[in-house]
């Protein structure tokens, strides 16, 4: 199958699943970088294998690099796209980038890079959320209070409740508390 017929295969959401998969990982085989966007739009769409075949697809494709890439555009949309597709991909080799790109200032970017952060789920990347936490936008402590409810470890429950004893503003009190429901109990 070459380039063009794998592309449009990729995109054809009306044909069988182990099609689409076969198109991803023949994308991925060519080396085809121009599928890059393509392979985007469908991991959006789709779940079980398929999405799984063009995420293995996206990295093979070094993907990863492109995303962090469109962090520093200045469309918003852009941005969003990639902080989400990043989050999807939660590739190891982008926290250092994803880390840099969390002071953003758009809510749904910080969000979508911390919740990526965190299912890499690293020593690095929850010091970066903790120190979000004292952030003068509500929007970026909120987003560091979402993410680190995801780890699930005393730690992060400790840093948790350092900040909920601290925070002043109503909605980050809020996502502290439900955070603090989703990370494990501490022993006694």
């Amino acid at each position: 199958m070459d380039r063009e017929a794998a592309l449009s295969l990729l995109r054809a959401a009306e044909r069988p699943e182990e099609e689409r998969i076969v198109a991803a990982q023949r994308l991925a085989e060519l080396g085809a970088t121009d599928a890059v966007d393509p392979m985007l739009a469908v991991l959006q769409t789709s779940e079980g294998e398929l999405r799984r075949a063009v995420i293995a697809a996206l990295h093979t494709l070094g993907a990863t690099t492109v995303l962090l890439a469109w962090l520093s555009q200045r469309e918003v949309p852009r941005r969003q796209l990639a902080a989400h597709c990043l989050m999807l991909l939660a590739d190891p080799a982008a926290e250092v980038g994803m880390i840099e790109a969390l002071p953003v200032g758009d809510m749904e970017v910080q969000v979508a890079l911390a919740l990526a952060i965190a299912a890499i789920g690293s020593e690095r990347g929850l010091r970066a959320l903790a120190g979000l936490l004292a952030d003068a936008q509500p929007t970026a402590r909120g987003a560091a209070a979402l993410a680190i409810g995801r780890f699930r470890s005393n730690e992060a429950r400790g840093i948790l409740e350092r900040a909920l004893a601290r925070e002043s503003d109503p909605t980050v009190r809020g996502l502290l508390e439900d955070s603090l429901r989703e990370v494990v109990p501490t022993e006694p």
